[in-house]
């Protein structure tokens, strides 16, 4: 359930959404090393990227496609699908730089390694992500901040 519960935060997409569900020694890392999207986040660092990205998403629903649960470990692995739900404003600079709805389009998929602490909380994540998606996904955000003039 505590797992559903903080895929189910990415659609609102708010620091709001996440913060009860997370330790206060929440560590938030991606995988793999390739990727580099960003060092690993404290709980607070997670919650300010959360923060960041509504300044363009609308927001990024999170879908389970599989959970596994290991009670012993008090751990979940969920695979899951995503996509990117623009601002209005952002797919106002987007149409008006010509961009068709393919090019700013985007959808992906995770592996989500959670392990929780005796409360319940989220303590750690490992987010396995596509690298080649998230390149493209990264490229798509950093040019929606500056359509909408903000800075990442």
């Amino acid at each position: 359930e505590a797992a559903r519960a903080f895929l189910a935060a990415f659609t609102p997409l708010t620091p709001a959404a996440f913060r009860p569900l997370l330790s206060p020694t929440y560590h938030h890392s991606f995988a793999p090393p390739s990727v580099a999207i960003h060092a690993p986040f404290t709980r607070d660092a997670f919650l300010a990227h959360v923060a960041s990205m509504a300044r363009v998403m609308a927001s990024f629903p999170v879908t389970a496609t599989e959970i596994f649960e290991d009670p012993a470990r008090n751990a979940v692995v969920a695979f899951a699908t995503s996509e990117v739900v623009w601002r209005g404003e952002v797919l106002e600079a987007f149409r008006a730089e010509g961009l068709e709805e393919e090019g700013w389009r985007y959808e992906g998929t995770y592996v989500f390694a959670l392990e929780f602490d005796a409360q319940g909380l989220v303590e750690r994540v490992v987010e396995f992500v596509d690298s080649e998606g998230t390149g493209r996904a990264r490229g798509l955000i950093g040019r929606a901040l500056g359509l909408v003039g903000e800075n990442e």
